[in-house]
């Protein structure tokens, strides 16, 4: 750490990380409520799932400003600029082994469950297709769902998980236990937390080197857009005709998702913060 890290001693933000969580179980809440009003006053049984993750992503986002107003966290500061036009582009390719690596971990998390309990596996099938939407659902819920996933949620989740508590627990612990944590809360969120967790990993790590969240938030963006043009090009992906069928799909799965591991591995190195590396909102505003 250089002389002007040394002089830096940024205030603490204790309560940011319980602030939050608040925020979350206040979401949860009111999603739960919503569901429980208009499932039985819609007729489409996918339409109130639409509307609950809708006002779930509003309701966690307002919060995240009033926390970000609390302990007075600079929305420009934590947002940076757009970056470097070429580095964007190339930094936004590693979506795709992102990606790879989440489906992989999904079909062996799938076989996990398959080989310890049938039932285990059929709830996260069944998971799964809560999570989704079919094509033939009515116009507005694939608006909703569509603004939910792609827009709301690559926001929310950026500002909350790489924006307030990254840059506050790098404050509190440094630069590598904020990485590991807040990758790890991210990851806890998500239908697939391994892969949700190397991928909360790499977006810590871009934006540690860009300081940019926008570019953050628009890689995230990518991810989800691909993966809902995804469940409606391959619906039956995760589909088996048997648990059986799911082990024995690890014999392809293991070797591609070793080498998207692989291909990953040499930008986690190069980017890895250093111990006492300052937030990136805190170095914008040297």
């Amino acid at each position: 750490m250089n002389e002007h890290q040394d002089q830096i001693k940024p205030a603490p933000r204790s309560g940011v990380g319980c602030g939050l969580l608040i925020g979350i179980f206040l979401s949860v809440v009111i999603m739960g409520v919503a569901l429980i009003l208009f499932e039985s006053a819609m007729d489409n049984e996918y339409l109130p799932f639409a509307v609950g993750m809708l006002i779930f992503y509003l309701v966690l986002g307002v919060t995240a400003l009033a926390v970000m107003k609390n302990f007075k966290i600079s929305v420009r500061s934590i947002t940076g600029s757009y970056g470097r036009f070429k580095e964007n582009i190339r930094l936004s390719g590693w979506v795709i082994p992102l990606m790879v690596i989440s489906t992989c971990t999904a079909f062996i998390i799938l076989a996990l469950f398959a080989v310890i309990n049938e039932n285990l596996y059929h709830s996260y099938l069944e998971l799964g297709d809560r999570l989704s939407w079919p094509a033939e659902s009515p116009a507005i819920v694939h608006l909703l769902m569509v603004i939910s996933a792609v827009i709301l949620a690559p926001v929310v989740e950026e500002y909350i998980f790489r924006g307030i508590l990254l840059s506050s627990w790098t404050i509190k612990w440094g630069a590598t236990r904020a990485v590991i944590i807040s990758s790890f809360i991210f990851a806890i969120f998500h239908i697939d937390p391994v892969g949700a967790f190397v991928a909360g990993v790499a977006l810590c790590l871009i934006y540690f080197h860009t300081g940019s969240l926008l570019l953050v938030i628009f890689i995230h963006m990518i991810n989800n857009g691909l993966a809902v043009v995804a469940m409606f090009l391959l619906p039956d992906m995760f589909a088996t005709e048997t648990p059986g069928n799911a082990v024995r799909q690890l014999w392809y799965v293991i070797p591609v998702l070793v080498l998207s591991l692989l291909i990953i591995w040499p930008m986690i190195r190069k980017y890895w913060p250093e111990k006492n590396a300052l937030p990136p909102d805190i170095r914008s505003t040297e």
